[in-house]
């Protein structure tokens, strides 16, 4: 299996690319996971860091900061936030160009 990750490791945003070598085990009729390899294709440093941009209207626009993970629910809960974020910019304004 392959994996393409982003990290956020203090202030820096590293790009990666990992192959997973999974072996699972048959135990009381039911397979379990048992261990991981997970050796590295690369890891890169990358120049911006996409949380820092300023917010976009997806669809009508197609760069910039979304609405999630803010709008989850699951992290609202996490996190202690009770009400979804105001300003939610997963939406075009009604006068936006887009059809």
């Amino acid at each position: 299996m392959y994996c393409f990750a982003k990290l956020s490791i203090g202030s820096s945003l590293i790009e990666q690319a990992i192959q997973y070598f999974d072996r699972y085990e048959r135990t009381d009729g039911e397979w379990l996971f048992a261990e991981r390899g997970h050796p590295l294709w690369y890891g890169i440093e990358l120049p911006e860091r996409p949380f820092d941009q300023p917010n976009t209207k997806w669809p009508a626009e197609a760069t910039g900061r979304g609405s999630l993970p803010e709008d989850l629910p699951s992290w609202r809960a996490f996190y202690g936030i009770p009400d979804a974020p105001t300003g939610f910019y997963g939406q075009p304004d009604a006068d936006s160009t887009y059809k």
